[in-house]
């Protein structure tokens, strides 16, 4: 059997992917409120929010590429839970101990604390569960079709999935978190499956498709911008008809252009080889606590974004840029420390739970 080697590209990859994420989440949760129309101030502030959705289909599509030929592993979805109760713990009593901003204790919301994934208290986390118990049925379908008929399989979803919700969107009927990332993980899984035809394509050539693409897009943004400063224009109420934002092409779940650029960052560190290193190994499992930590219930949105990081009294557009950047990165920073001394709890918890892991795999999975 050929042995597996940990390729670091990857492993630094999901760090940007969680990082983008985070500043994502920066600028749609600090509060600013700008004028309608161009500024550059706005720009700045709705280019960043292209990181939530492009960090997203970047993480899946790192889960599709390695999990085709691979079995799930219950230890894995098990370890995401318990880091996620552990997290979302923590965060709670530090907000009742230190009663911030007047939070008191409630055994209600204590439950939901207690059993963050089954009361769906991060919508990624419940969502990348199904996923991962779906891979194997998903591995199935795929592995049993020609490179051909997935290819032709992606391109319907593409329409059914992406460009379809901006003519009509109803979550649960036409739109599902864990149908789109089963989408974007056989996406990643497809990569992998035609890797020798996505070697070729040169890092300049990419990297060239990458900046046309970001341009695109904020070249769209602008253009939206510029028709909602205008609503009574017939473009701009048939627009709003469907529901359309300044921002729809970030922040929209299912973005096609968030999904093809993130398809094009994937294949470029896919052929960027970066030595494996156990500070980048470390760091890519760090760095879900860094989603955790600053998505935690109530204290990210209300909290830790708003009134800590407090960026909404900056309005220079080099500010709200440099400042995302430098806050971001010591809450990265910060949430590594925690989740460090939270590590030793997390292993003790997995070592208590190891032969129900054992017999769930088995059950599940074998």
């Amino acid at each position: 059997m050929r042995s597996k080697k940990r390729q670091g590209n990857f492993d630094v990859l999901k760090i940007i992917a969680i990082f983008l994420i985070a500043l994502h989440h920066y600028a749609i949760w600090s509060g600013w409120k700008f004028d309608p129309g161009i500024h550059l101030n706005k720009l700045t502030a709705q280019t960043l929010v292209m990181g939530g959705k492009l960090g997203v289909n970047l993480f899946v599509m790192i889960t599709g590429y390695f999990m085709i030929n691979s079995k799930p592993k219950i230890k894995n979805l098990a370890t995401i839970w318990v880091e996620t109760t552990v997290i979302t713990l923590f965060v709670y009593l530090t907000t009742i101990f230190f009663h911030l901003d007047g939070q008191v204790f409630k055994p209600f919301i204590f439950i939901r604390r207690l059993f963050p994934v089954v009361f769906g208290q991060y919508w990624f986390v419940v969502a990348y569960s199904l996923l991962y118990l779906s891979i194997p049925m998903i591995n199935t379908v795929l592995l049993s079709s020609n490179l051909i008929k997935i290819k032709k399989g992606l391109f319907t979803g593409f329409i059914v999935l992406s460009i379809s919700t901006y003519f009509y969107l109803n979550r649960g009927l036409n739109f599902s978190h864990p149908i789109w990332l089963a989408y974007v993980y056989c996406i990643g899984a497809y990569i992998r499956l035609n890797k020798d035809q996505y070697s070729k394509i040169s890092s300049s050539r990419n990297i060239a498709y990458i900046l046309v693409t970001i341009l695109f897009s904020v070249l769209i943004n602008i253009g939206l911008q510029y028709l909602f400063s205008k609503p009574n224009l017939a473009i701009t109420q048939t627009i709003d008809f469907f529901g359309w934002t300044e921002t729809i092409f970030y922040s929209r779940d299912a973005s096609p252009l968030m999904l093809i650029l993130a398809v094009l960052i994937f294949i470029l560190f896919m052929n960027i080889k970066f030595p494996a290193r156990k500070l980048y190994s470390y760091l890519s499992r760090a760095a879900f606590a860094v989603y955790l930590l600053h998505t935690a219930p109530w204290f990210g949105v209300n909290y830790l974004l708003p009134v800590i990081v407090n960026a909404d009294r900056f309005y220079s557009s080099s500010m709200i840029f440099i400042y995302g950047i430098l806050s971001m990165g010591l809450i990265s920073i910060v949430s590594v420390l925690i989740y460090t001394c939270l590590l030793p709890l997390i292993n003790l918890i997995m070592q208590i739970i190891e032969k129900p892991i054992i017999f769930l795999q088995k059950f599940i999975f074998e």
